[in-house]
């Protein structure tokens, strides 16, 4: 449980600068060819299911790193809630 937890941290962590760096490439290339499915409110609900799986994930999880994944997953939640939405 304790690494499924990690992983939903860290695909919860990936998802905005994933859209971030879409956008810097998207604005450097020359084919300009935008992708509908990539859109700042979906991946900031993305972020926060992802989070969520993993603060559950981190709940049940063996005493032993059930703070860490517990603690993280909220810090990641309040990271992306903090982002403004019109940055992505």
């Amino acid at each position: 449980m304790a690494l499924i937890g990690v992983i939903a941290n860290t695909a919860a962590f990936v998802i905005p600068f994933g859209t971030f760096l879409y956008g810097v490439f998207y604005l450097s290339s020359r084919l300009r060819v935008r992708l509908p499915m990539i859109d700042g409110e979906k991946m900031i609900l993305a972020s926060l299911a992802f989070s969520f799986c993993g603060f559950i994930a981190g709940t049940l999880a063996p005493p032993r790193s059930r703070f860490a994944t517990s603690l993280g997953s909220l810090i990641i939640a309040l990271l992306i809630l903090a982002i403004p939405v019109g940055v992505l």
